[in-house]
């Protein structure tokens, strides 16, 4: 990647909004700024950081638009290098425009998180702080923020850091008896020697717990809801929103393809896939939404599978619940308010039976909303109880593995002194445990783990 070139990119959002800011960062960042931007003042610009009203023109002096701009000289900027910005009017097109003229004027189209990337190679922030950006800009809840802003603030920095301080002692104190053999521990000084890594390890294990839960607060979790036809799931997916998302109808089989639509419960977001009705039929459009929903589940951390209060809990539901026993499910039986409507329509049926084993009930109404904070309820309990689960941001898996390759060369090196072993080996499994965290920290790092952690930022950021 050429670090000594100028980039740019449209860093708000796209759509309408009141201005749209358009980033240059480089060498060259303030004669690109200079060659597109025309003052009102003359003198612009004057000094860093100074606000300047004025025109956005191209090449032919045609006019653009209207425009502040100023700029930041490095050291003392986000990436470190000379940075500009343009606030032009918001909405695609004037943004564009802009950008092109930026472009045309020396700029290169910055490349996803490329602008925090450069300030990660400057100086400007550690990895973990970088990742605690792309955190904050992915939180969509309260919860969330409150999580990450210990982040931002240096926690998870200053945990890391403690680890690694509490590692370099360990392995210097081994390494001094290599050195100097009158100074090696006798068994009571090993004995502290492993109690101090043990120490160390549930350190990590506390760690890899809270990175794990607070994934949830940031990416959420993906939820099935599945069932046979006409079980209410498109009504329940509506109250859980509330808002009418889902098409809701009696004629079974509406459904046919997966409707995704999230919420916030319980300070996590939730990603709820509304899905066909599971059943045997002959309508081929039908099979892809049954084919659908049955990925859907597959794909998800918890399912939420539904049946209603007249029918209760067929022998077809309980096939197709044994089939997800290797997911957290929350059994649903809906239309209870039926009992209270239609007394003789349930007592010509019969009462409901919910003789399913190891699985807790939750009777709701999605027509009346009976129910649904419990539902909520048993949602979030089961999330939270999902110790692994499977992320789109890499950041989760990337830190939990720096973690465990860590937390395995620690318990390693424990056992080596506890069986009394090699004392060289047990450094060598030290530094694999700093090496480790290293990885994490951005103290070592490779080409390959920097696209790996950048490229799931946005162009602008």
């Amino acid at each position: 990647m050429e670090r000594t070139d100028t980039i740019a990119a449209i860093s708000t959002p796209q759509g309408t909004g009141g201005i749209a800011i358009i980033k240059i960062s480089g060498p060259d960042a303030c004669r690109i700024l200079s060659s597109c931007f025309r003052p009102a003042k003359r003198n612009f610009p004057s000094s860093p950081r100074d606000l300047s009203f004025g025109k956005v023109q191209s090449g032919d002096g045609s006019f653009v638009d209207e425009a502040v701009a100023l700029y930041f000289e490095g050291p003392k900027s986000y990436t470190g290098e000379d940075v500009a910005e343009i606030q032009c009017h918001g909405g695609t097109a004037a943004a564009r425009a802009v950008l092109a003229e930026v472009i045309s004027a020396g700029a290169r189209q910055a490349r996803a998180g490329e602008f925090t990337r450069r300030a990660f190679i400057n100086g400007k922030m550690s990895l973990i702080k970088a990742e605690a950006t792309l955190a904050m800009i992915k939180a969509r809840t309260e919860k969330a923020r409150q999580m990450v802003s210990g982040m931002l603030e240096g926690s998870s920095q200053k945990r890391a850091l403690d680890l690694k301080v509490g590692i370099t002692e360990l392995l210097a104190g081994i390494e001094a008896g290599l050195d100097w053999p009158d100074e090696t521990a006798d068994d009571q000084g090993v004995a502290v020697q492993a109690s101090q890594i043990l120490k160390l390890e549930e350190e990590l294990d506390s760690m890899i717990e809270e990175e794990s839960k607070g994934r949830l607060l940031i990416d959420g979790i993906k939820v099935a809801i599945i069932g046979r036809p006409n079980m209410g799931k498109s009504s329940l997916l509506n109250r859980i929103l509330g808002m009418e998302r889902a098409l809701v109808s009696d004629i079974p089989g509406t459904t046919r393809d997966t409707v995704e639509e999230t919420a916030n419960i319980d300070g996590m977001p939730i990603r709820f896939a509304d899905t066909a009705g599971i059943g045997e039929t002959e309508d081929p459009l039908v099979k892809a939404g049954v084919q659908r929903a049955k990925k859907a589940a597959l794909a998800s951390a918890v399912v939420v599978y539904v049946a209603d209060y007249p029918a209760g809990i067929t022998k077809e539901d309980e096939s197709e619940i044994s089939k997800l026993s290797d997911k957290p499910v929350v059994v649903v039986v809906n239309k209870t308010d039926l009992k209270k409507a239609s007394p003789a329509r349930v007592q010509k049926q019969g009462e409901v039976v919910y003789g399913i084993p190891g699985y807790s009930i939750v009777e709701v109404s999605a027509r009346t909303g009976e129910g649904m904070e419990a539902l909520k309820r048993a949602i979030a309990e089961k999330a939270l109880a999902i110790s692994e689960f499977e992320v789109e941001d890499g950041s989760s898996s990337r830190w939990i593995a720096c973690f465990g390759s860590c937390r395995a060369a620690l318990s390693r090196a424990r056992a080596v002194l506890e069986a009394k072993s090699s004392a060289e080996l047990a450094c060598v499994e030290l530094r694999d445990a700093l090496y480790a965290l290293g990885e994490l920290t951005g103290d070592v790092m490779t080409e390959d783990v920097m696209d790996v952690v950048f490229e799931r930022f946005c162009v602008g950021k």
